[in-house]
């Protein structure tokens, strides 16, 4: 299993690296901006460097980027949709000069217009984002939500939707654990993560699935709430998480935790390879 989770890039975005080699990671996840902001210094060439220089020479595998969370590729309005395509375009420019493969984006709310109007309107901004980073050899993952408010994508039939209207192989999924659990897909023990991801298999396909979210609920199955728990202390629990751990067609995909605090990682990471 690749196991790792989300750590912090600042002081620079070598010490990403150092953190994930702490904490006992085989992979990590990074932001490669101020996520509440709209805008960023760009990287320097001698610090895009020295992190490639720093990763190829650490035990990490696999690095993993996530988009700003003020994106809304889904949004009905001119000025917000806009500032979110550029926005993602120029984080897709940021992972290509890091070297990082990988980036994973909420998909935003549809704002009071309906799903199906908000879906369209996500992939066609996918559409517009990937003909501007076309030669980027950067794989977009669309994050499944819980289902809170207006935000769109939080089932397989929603996020097949989109996947089918862009038809391109560079964007794929990122499943959260949390998020599917608040939105109806069970994961407590063998027989449920085996029906949610055969679910899966067949209405997207494991070849789409990039990264994994690991975070436990503090809601319950299918309660529309995105909170997350430290593992094991939450409504899926142990054996859900032990069953996730032993299903084969996760075995390669990177999988990151975003647990509360931040710093249990170690132990966390530890807890899962035991399970």
């Amino acid at each position: 299993m690749l196991l790792g989770a989300h750590v912090g890039i600042g002081g620079g975005f070598t010490n990403a690296i150092t953190a994930g080699e702490e904490i006992d990671a085989d992979i990590i996840q990074v932001f490669t901006r101020n996520q509440m902001q709209w805008k960023a210094k760009p990287i320097e060439e001698e610090a895009s460097a020295e992190f490639r220089k720093a990763f190829r020479a650490s035990s990490l595998k696999a690095i993993v980027a996530h988009g700003s969370y003020l994106t809304n590729l889904a949004s009905p309005e001119k000025k917000t949709l806009g500032m979110s395509i550029g926005a993602v375009v120029e984080e897709l420019g940021r992972c290509a000069q890091l070297g990082i493969g990988i980036y994973i984006f909420h998909p935003g709310s549809h704002v009071g217009k309906g799903d199906r109007k908000g879906e369209l309107t996500e992939a066609e901004s996918i559409k517009n984002v990937l003909s501007r980073t076309d030669g980027m050899h950067v794989k977009l993952a669309l994050e499944i939500m819980a289902g809170q408010g207006n935000v769109i994508c939080h089932d397989f039939g929603a996020i097949a939707n989109v996947l089918g209207m862009v038809g391109s192989e560079r964007l794929g999924v990122c499943l959260d654990t949390c998020h599917l659990f608040a939105a109806g897909y069970d994961l407590r023990d063998g027989e449920s993560v085996s029906a949610t991801m055969g679910q899966f298999k067949r209405e997207i396909g494991m070849r789409r699935l990039l990264a994994v979210h690991l975070n436990d609920s503090k809601g319950d199955l299918g309660s529309r709430k995105d909170r997350h728990e430290n593992i094991g202390k939450g409504k899926i629990g142990r054996e859900g998480f032990s069953a996730l751990m032993h299903y084969p067609g996760l075995a390669r995909v990177p999988m990151a935790l975003e647990t509360p605090g931040g710093t249990k990682y170690r132990q966390e990471i530890a807890l899962l390879r035991k399970l």
